[in-house]
């Protein structure tokens, strides 16, 4: 995790804006918020991996795989929270 509030945030909203564009153009509504993804991003995992925001935010098609990961969980009906 970024060493700050205000980082960590800028990476989300990066990481957001990234793979939703891409989603976009391969036909997909991106219906993911902002704080779907933070707390999909931070929560932990029955593998105990460790998210680096700043690792996915620097490959779009890291960006693309955790957005496409929360939209499919909800169309799915799971709830993000």
């Amino acid at each position: 995790m970024p060493s700050n509030t205000y980082e960590a945030k800028e990476l989300l909203k990066k990481i957001l804006k990234i793979g939703c564009k891409i989603a976009k153009k391969l036909g997909y509504n991106c219906r993911v918020s902002l704080r779907e993804l933070q707390i999909y991003l931070t929560a932990p995992t029955y593998t105990g991996d460790k998210t680096n925001l700043k690792t996915i935010a620097s490959n779009p098609y890291l960006c693309l795989h955790e957005v496409l990961e929360v939209m499919f969980l909800k169309e799915r009906g799971y709830t993000i929270s």
